[in-house]
């Protein structure tokens, strides 16, 4: 099952296979949906049907619902039912086979492994072949034709957490080879010039160094230097003089009509217009063009994307769905929090100390999601549901791995109780006397 989580990984999330267009014609993305359906239903743990389902998951499925339910006053139904049935599908299938099916903690160290291995794939491709876009502020590079620069930039700072997990569990040669991965991953962002992207990069380090306790004083004076540097560094990029434009007003996206601002206030409208099921899912861009109520000019009108993955989600689903959906993130946070509570109590433990920091680098990687999709449309976004998907099996591994030391312990008192009463025994005595 591991293979197929971790071909799906690559395909979906990493999207190898445009990195190397001869393997278009295998249809990876097709083979690796009728794999996880086959594994779906091979290792589906059935007699759980009946148990109490997690928050995440349970907020997930009502999510999932509600955008199917925007198909039938969607204003692009083909478009709509194109992308349920194939890219979100796939979608689901990962988030069921990893959040119902992984029940060991290897597995997921794994799926570390593998994210790591994606990282370092997307940042020598964006060097070595990247795919450029000019623009009015100079070259953008991607990797693929489906991958936006600002997307591909939020999958290298979402990354960036797995990496550190895979160096701090390491030794020696793959830390060497997670710090050249990390640089790829950073050098990689500021090929993209995605604005959000760099704020996200921010983010993780942020985040490590102030919310995760788990990475210890050492590494945590590392970081803070790395951050200082990479600051300084960041500060003599085009991408942070644009950034520093945008927060001073003076960039076409304060001010312009197909600019950020114009953009989110005309979703606002869309969702005050279609508060309950919405424009239809992925239908921003036809909202755009058919409900925007711009005059066409000489161009014609821009159907452009929401750049804001809250109101996209809010004004393609409708409020109800867009509730259900932030609510999965929330709890998910929140869970990661209960696990950490439970997790410390034991971290005497080999596996639990193990258990504690991953869950902190998939905390961070949540965190930069949430701040890089405000500036981008990532609202179906892959990585955000296998992120969540690893939560759910973080919670029941985590149940798991307590109840397991919960009994050890118990079982260990109940020896020594025994042997104590062994000891106290009358040479000759028998043991229901003295019971007695």
């Amino acid at each position: 099952m591991s293979f197929v989580v971790n071909l799906i990984i690559l395909t979906l999330v990493g999207r190898v296979q445009e990195l190397v267009p001869p393997l278009a014609y295998l249809k990876p993305v097709m083979m690796a949906m009728l794999l996880g359906g086959f594994a779906l239903v091979v290792y589906y743990p059935y007699q759980s049907m009946g148990q109490k389902m997690s928050r995440p998951t349970f907020f997930w499925m009502l999510a999932s619902i509600g955008f199917v339910a925007s198909v039938p006053m969607g204003l692009y139904q083909g478009k709509s039912i194109q992308f349920l049935s194939l890219t979100y599908l796939c979608t689901v299938f990962l988030f069921l086979l990893v959040s119902q099916c992984v029940r060991r903690f290897r597995t997921l160290e794994q799926i570390a492994t593998t994210l790591m291995v994606m990282t370092f794939m997307l940042g020598v491709a964006i060097i070595v072949i990247p795919k450029r876009i000019v623009t009015d502020t100079g070259f953008r590079s991607s990797v693929s034709d489906t991958y936006d620069a600002n997307d591909l930039a939020v999958v290298f700072a979402m990354g960036i957490p797995f990496v550190f997990y895979t160096a701090w569990r390491g030794g020696f040669l793959t830390k060497m080879v997670c710090v050249v991965v990390t640089l790829l991953a950073a050098y990689g962002i500021h090929l993209t010039g995605s604005r959000g992207g760099l704020i996200s990069l921010a983010t993780v380090f942020l985040y490590m160094v102030v919310r995760v306790k788990e990475i210890g004083s050492l590494l945590r004076t590392m970081l803070i230097g790395v951050f200082i540097l990479g600051a300084l560094a960041a500060t003599q990029t085009s991408t942070f003089q644009q950034l520093i434009l945008a927060v001073n007003g003076k960039d076409y996206n304060t001010s312009a009509e197909d600019g950020r601002l114009q953009v989110w206030k005309r979703g606002l409208g869309y969702i005050a217009t279609h508060p309950i099921v919405g424009v239809g899912i992925v239908c921003f861009e036809e909202a755009e063009g058919l409900l925007s109520g711009r005059s066409t000019t000489a161009r014609g009108i821009r159907w452009t994307a929401a750049h804001n993955s809250y109101i996209q989600v809010c004004a393609e689903v409708g409020i109800p769905a867009f509730v259900c959906w932030i609510l999965m993130i929330a709890s998910s946070f929140a869970e990661l929090r209960r696990q950490r509570r439970l997790l410390l109590e034991w971290n005497s433990d080999v596996e639990v100390r193990r258990m504690l920091f991953y869950r902190g680098m998939v905390e961070t990687s949540l965190c930069a999601y949430v701040v890089g999709a405000f500036f981008l449309s990532l609202g179906y976004f892959v990585y955000l549901y296998l992120v969540v998907a690893i939560v759910v099996a973080m919670s029941v591994i985590t149940n798991e791995k307590i109840a397991q030391i919960e009994e050890e312990a118990y079982e260990e008192i109940d020896d020594e109780i025994d042997e104590s009463h062994g000891s106290e025994l009358a040479p000759g005595q028998p043991e229901h006397e003295y019971s007695t």
